[in-house]
């Protein structure tokens, strides 16, 4: 890049300092939709476990008589 900005004229500069902005969006982006994710998947991770749970104890759980 540091040899393109040198040698290029002031179209290439330009472009590559939008180029810099793009990647820097795309960064940070990326960023926000995998931590999303990450999120997202504890969230589910927790869910199964409490629904695994709940049909493991059913059985243990004491019922009242029927009639």
């Amino acid at each position: 890049m540091a040899e393109a900005t040198r040698s290029g004229g002031d179209d290439v500069r330009r472009l590559l300092a939008e180029a810099v902005g793009v990647w820097d969006a795309l960064d940070r982006v990326s960023t926000i939709v995998a931590r999303a994710y990450r999120d997202e998947q504890t969230r589910l991770q927790r869910t199964t476990q409490r629904r695994r749970e709940i049909v493991l104890s059913a059985p243990l759980e004491p019922r009242p008589p029927t009639a």
